[in-house]
Formats: structure tokens, sequence, C-alpha cells
């Protein structure tokens, strides 16, 4: 049957989660203020320097950096990267138009940005652009990039109010929209893929009586 959970650390209000490359070490961004590291081992929690007056709504990793998306203590909405052994906090873009909802590293100092608003952006090298404006996201925003670094999958709502995946190609085509086997549910869930496959989980807690995790593979043919 397992072991009881333990508690490793306590937050204001975890808004998400990463683990380093090792595994060793787990990152909690904390809508309140910082960035949490956590020896998986220990139970060790520590705040990186410089993250504290950042209100995080998002995390990913980028190489030997954290990328973090949030708020700081002026109400400038921005995106900043930090080691993951702690150091400098690096201002990647600030002044953004709204709160982002979500950020993903896309390599080569590139990130996707999503807002609650709808607007997904590419911002960072080699410039910045707006991919697609107007849908309906969660908060945070579920978002991968498939395996050939071609398509961004994003969790969203229909018009109707049912789940789908939209498949954005980074070059600029039109997008298409994936909601096969998760059209019934009423959530813009999470969404995490494998590494080096299309093949992807789906989670959702707006399905009724229950949520449910789903493996979807939008970009089979």
């Amino acid at each position: 049957m397992g072991e009881a959970a333990e508690l490793l650390a306590s937050f204001g209000h975890a808004s998400s989660v990463v683990s380093s490359r090792d595994g060793k070490t787990l990152f909690v961004g904390d809508r309140d203020g910082g960035i949490f590291a956590i020896v998986e081992v220990s139970g060790e929690s520590t705040v990186l320097v410089g993250t504290q007056t950042i209100g995080v709504s998002h995390l990913d990793l980028d190489g030997g950096s954290l990328v973090l998306a949030g708020t700081d203590a002026n109400g400038v909405h921005g995106v900043w990267t930090i080691p993951v052994a702690g150091g400098a906090l690096t201002e990647v873009e600030a002044g953004l138009a709204g709160a982002p909802s979500g950020v993903l590293a896309l390599g080569a100092g590139g990130y996707i940005v999503a807002h609650g608003s709808g607007l997904i952006e590419r911002i960072g090298a080699p410039g910045s652009d707006a991919l697609l404006d107007g849908i309906t996201v969660g908060v945070p925003t579920g978002m991968v990039i498939s395996a050939d670094g071609a398509t961004l999958m994003i969790s969203s709502l229909s018009a109707r109010g049912t789940a789908q995946l939209v498949l954005q190609p980074l070059d600029g085509k039109e997008a298409t929209v994936f909601d096969d086997g998760i059209g019934q549910n009423t959530a813009a869930g999470g969404l995490r893929c494998t590494p080096y496959g299309a093949v992807c989980a789906w989670s959702d807690s707006g399905r009724r009586p229950a949520g449910g995790v789903y493996r979807v593979t939008p970009l089979n043919d």
C-alpha cells in the first residue's frame, strides 16, 4: 500500500513544481514570493536568493537554469531566469501586458509565455511575436513542445466550454485542434509529454463525477 505522505515544506500559495535533471531537488514556485529548493532525500528547504520579491506563477527548467514567470514587488509582470544552484536573477523580459499564467523554455534563449487572457507569445531569442490570442486557457497553463520541436501544444477550452489541445506550429502555420477522448471534459487540464515521443499525459479535474488522467497522442498521423 506504500507509505503515508510526508510533509516536506509549507508554502503560501504553491503554483508550480519542477525537478532538477538529476532528480535530487524539487523547485517550488510560490505566488506569495520565492522559489523554494527542496532536497528530496533530507527534505531540507531553502529559498533561492533574489526570488523572494517575485510572486511566481509558473516555472520551467532550461538546462542549468530555472525560468520563472510572475510579478515583482512593483507589480511588473515578467520572465526571469536563475541558475538552479543559486546566483544572480537575470531578466528575460519585464513589462508584459498581463500576468503570465505559464512559461515554457524553447532553448537557445527563447521562451513561450501564456497569459490568462488567452494570449500566447514567444519572447527572448530570436525575437518576440504573438502566436495565438483569444483562446481560453487554465491557470497555470498546460503547455508542451512536440518531440521534434516544431509544434506548441496548449491545453485549453473550446467555445462550448469543452477540453481541447490547440496545436500551434512554431513556423506560423494555422493552428489545429485535438479533442479526441478528452472533449467530454470541462476543464483546461494539465499537460506533460515524454521527452522522446508524441505520447502525452493530460489530466483534468472538471470531469464528473471525478477527474482523470488520459494518455493522448495528438500528433499521430
